[in-house]
């Protein structure tokens, strides 16, 4: 994320949340809530905050907004059916000084059964978050089960730098959304696909065919919903370069070569493969067998000094 982008979410995030041990605090559940909700699937969720309305900072799955940043607290959406089961935890949320219901607002959903309200993390945060959480996380994954994904107008707002921003300030690993139309787009010819016998005369057709274990969406949105889309090798983004059209592109590299896997082996999204630009992807497939991808990491390393 370039440095102006960056610097748009960190200047929405700390004029909402200004005192920095509270918003440690708002950041750490605002990622716990994504990470549940990516759990639920990529393609269901989204961030965004309003480059005109910059009063919050929201998480959206499918067509609900189930968590905001606000001015100095948090907005949450909490399951209604799950609170009634928990008159005492429902009780206890009511005492605590930490907790208000939402009245006025956005108090209800009725697609998913919710009671909605405001936190702001005190010093009882260790004791009230977990009630709070158990909640809420279950909205998160009941609203999942209602939509198949996020909904377009959603997708459009998506702001990344808000996810690059909880990187930063957090220090961990934060997943990204994958969209379909994101995913359709970000396909390329990739090296292994195309074997190196075959020959290429302008203006003819060739036709190219991949078994289905080695090019499978889900495995690929699952491989960047856990890496992201940045290159593992030298960290290139095209959202970072291109803006909105590179959204979502990169490859996706098999670090078991494509040749020694059998018709019957399962591609595991998250230990065979790796999110790669095609830069790094041609030079790492420069040699038979491929490089590693800590070699070309040690290259570059080299060219640096």
């Amino acid at each position: 994320m370039d440095e102006a982008d960056f610097s748009k979410a960190e200047k929405i995030i700390v004029s909402l949340l200004p005192d920095e041990e509270i918003r440690k605090t708002c950041l750490t559940v605002f990622l716990e809530s994504i990470n549940q909700a990516n759990a639920c699937g990529s393609e269901k969720w989204g961030v965004h905050y309003s480059y005109y309305s910059r009063d919050r900072v929201r998480l959206l799955v499918g067509n609900l907004v189930v968590f905001a940043l606000q001015q100095g607290r948090i907005w949450l959406a909490l399951d209604r059916r799950l609170l009634e089961k928990s008159k005492d935890k429902q009780r206890s949320l009511e005492l605590s000084k930490s907790w208000q219901w939402d009245t006025d607002e956005y108090p209800e959903y009725v697609q998913v059964p919710s009671k909605n309200g405001y936190y702001i993390p005190s010093e009882d945060h260790l004791e009230i978050w977990p009630i709070i959480r158990e909640f809420h996380l279950e909205l998160v994954r009941n609203t999942a089960k209602k939509y198949r994904r996020l909904n377009k107008r959603s997708q459009s707002k998506y702001t990344p730098d808000v996810l690059e921003y909880l990187r930063v300030e957090l220090g961990q690993r934060v997943p990204e959304p994958v969209y379909e139309d994101f995913a359709d787009r970000a396909i390329f010819g990739l090296p292994e696909e195309i074997p190196d016998d075959i020959s290429f005369f302008e203006g003819s057709k060739q036709r190219v065919t991949v078994n289905a274990y080695e090019r499978s969406p889900k495995a690929r949105q699952e491989c960047i919903a856990y890496y992201g889309t940045s290159c593992v090798v030298c960290g290139f983004n095209f959202a970072e370069a291109y803006g909105e059209i590179g959204q979502g592109l990169i490859h996706v590299h098999h670090l078991k070569p494509l040749a020694d896997i059998g018709e019957g082996y399962e591609v595991n999204p998250v230990s065979d493969l790796r999110p790669v630009c095609p830069n790094c992807h041609a030079i790492i497939h420069k040699r038979n067998p491929p490089y590693t991808i800590e070699e070309i990491q040690n290259l570059l390393k080299t060219r640096e000094l």
